[in-house]
C-alpha cells in the first residue's frame, strides 16, 4: 500500500514538474508586445455634409510588420502573430485653424477595412465636444477584435466617418496613428 502512494504521489510531482516546464517554455516562446506604426498622413476633404455617417477620410496603410516585430522580438516575425488588437487612436490635424478643427464635429468613429472582409469598428467618440482641438484620441471600441487579418492583408484602410456639427471651409492635413498590441508565439 505504501508503494502505492508512494509511487502515485511520484507520478502527481513529475506531471506538475512536466506541466510547470510546458507553461515555462510556452510564456518564453510566446509576448505580447506593442507597436507604433509612423502616423499616416491624409487629407480631410472639405465637410459640407451635416449627415451621420459622412466620410471625414479613407486613409490606405501599408505596414512593415514584419520589421516592427522584429525590432522588439529578434525572435519573431509576421508569420509568428498570434492575433492583433488596437489599443490606440490618435487623430492630430495639422494645420487646423479657429473656423476647421475637432470642434466641427459632432462625432467620429474609425474603422478599419481591407478587400473581402467586413469593416470593424476600433474605435468612436460618440459625442465630441464643441471645443476648438486639433488633437482628438478616440476611446478604442473593439478592443476585443482580432485584427490579425486586417494588418497581415497587403493592403487595409482605415476609414474615418462622422457627424459634422459644422462645415468646414478648406482641406486639412491630418495624421492618424493607430497602435497595436500583437501576441507573436512560436
Amino acid at each position: 500500500m505504501n508503494i502505492k502512494i508512494s509511487t502515485l504521489l511520484t507520478s502527481a510531482v513529475a506531471l506538475m514538474i512536466a506541466f510547470s516546464s510546458c507553461n515555462k517554455i510556452k510564456e518564453a516562446t510566446q509576448r505580447d508586445i506593442s507597436i507604433s506604426p509612423a502616423g499616416v498622413t491624409f487629407t480631410v476633404p472639405i465637410i459640407t455634409s451635416l449627415d451621420a455617417g459622412t466620410t471625414i477620410g479613407t486613409v490606405p496603410v501599408t505596414i512593415d510588420l514584419d520589421a516592427l516585430i522584429k525590432a522588439q522580438a529578434s525572435k519573431f516575425g509576421i508569420s509568428n502573430v498570434r492575433n492583433v488588437r488596437i489599443t490606440g487612436v490618435k487623430i492630430k490635424l495639422n494645420d487646423s485653424d479657429d473656423t476647421n478643427n475637432f470642434a466641427n464635429l459632432e462625432n467620429l468613429t474609425a474603422k478599419i477595412k481591407a478587400s473581402g472582409q467586413s469593416d470593424v469598428t476600433v474605435a468612436s467618440v460618440p459625442s465630441n465636444p464643441d471645443t476648438k482641438s486639433s488633437e482628438l484620441t478616440i476611446p478604442i471600441t473593439g478592443g476585443n477584435a482580432e485584427l490579425k487579418s486586417f494588418v497581415t492583408a497587403s493592403s487595409f484602410s482605415y476609414v474615418l466617418t462622422g457627424k459634422a456639427r459644422r462645415v468646414t471651409t478648406k482641406p486639412l492635413s491630418a495624421t492618424a496613428t493607430f497602435t497595436y498590441t500583437l501576441t507573436v508565439g512560436l
